[in-house]
């Protein structure tokens, strides 16, 4: 591997703001970051401990498409449904699907004037489409981060930080031609639940992820600087892209390392039929104060 411009080559590396963080029962972000390795003695962790920014969002997202199933399709499913029957609409519709594989096959034009009426008549093809799922949407997400230092060596401890999550974004050199992938971040968040610090199931549950950007901004509100000529005030914007897409066990399994519940339902076993219990509660729900039902 190439040669580490930092002390963290010596073994993992701890970062706190502030520099209290730890001797106070209030909740606090966990970012781990992991570098790449390419043989077990390579590779470290540097762990950053910080406040819990405010306005943190998370956003999943499933990408779908239409298929148009078209004549073919159309009469498979009138047919199945025992309702099929040829109108001269029909006939019309599908005449202009069987000219324009004509034309498609020989290369003449010999849809014009069947084009011309068909528009005159208002007759169409249906196209029978349907909504066909694709792919999840691998996540993205941001964290902003504000720091105010209130000392010289927190201060230090900040540019720390910045400077090992700069670090660490960028791919390594491994070779003459070859790069190694930049290190994957974690992010959790932790609070006291009950008295016991831990992880809470309250907030977003991110997977491993690249930190695809950075942006700092100093002494946004004021122009101030501490006497070593560093600034009070440091604004970070942090972008991350996790490494993959999800898949409903992806979720679950980390659900259960927080201890969130999450459904039973299988899709080999269970009803689509209410039970009595359920059906009660439903009609709970939806009866109107005031009314009675009858059973």
């Amino acid at each position: 591997m190439g040669q580490k411009t930092t002390d963290t080559e010596k073994g993992n590396e701890i970062l706190k703001y502030p520099l209290d963080m730890g001797g106070k029962n209030y909740p606090f972000m966990h970012i781990k970051i992991n570098e790449r390795n390419l043989t077990k003695s390579e590779g470290f962790v540097t762990d950053i401990f910080t406040y819990i920014p405010i306005g943190i969002f998370q956003n999943d997202g499933m990408s779908y498409g239409n298929l148009e199933r078209g004549l073919i399709g159309a009469g498979i499913e009138a047919l199945s449904n025992g309702s099929f029957t040829v109108t001269g609409e029909d006939l019309m519709a599908a005449a202009g699907q069987f000219t324009s594989s004509i034309q498609s096959f020989t290369g003449m034009d010999v849809t014009a004037g069947y084009n011309a009426g068909v528009a005159k008549a208002g007759i169409a093809m249906n196209p029978t489409a349907v909504t066909t799922f694709e792919s999840s949407e691998i996540r993205t997400f941001d964290i902003n981060l504000k720091f105010i230092t209130e000392s010289e060596k927190e201060s230090e401890k900040v540019g720390t930080i910045i400077n090992r999550i700069r670090e660490f974004m960028y791919p390594e050199k491994v070779g003459s031609f070859a790069l190694q992938y930049p290190a994957t971040f974690e992010i959790r968040f932790y609070a006291p639940v009950h008295g016991v610090m831990k992880e809470t199931p309250y907030m977003p549950v991110f997977m491993p992820a690249y930190c695809t950007g950075l942006q700092t901004t100093y002494n946004a509100s004021h122009s101030s600087f501490h006497p070593d000529g560093a600034p009070v005030e440091v604004d970070c914007q942090l972008s991350f892209r996790e490494t993959h897409q999800l898949t409903r066990e992806d979720i679950r399994a980390r659900m259960a390392e927080r201890g969130i519940a999450f459904s039973k339902a299988e899709d080999e076993t269970g009803t689509t039929e209410l039970s009595e219990e359920q059906q009660n509660a439903v009609t709970a729900l939806t009866t109107p104060t005031g009314t009675t039902t009858t059973p």
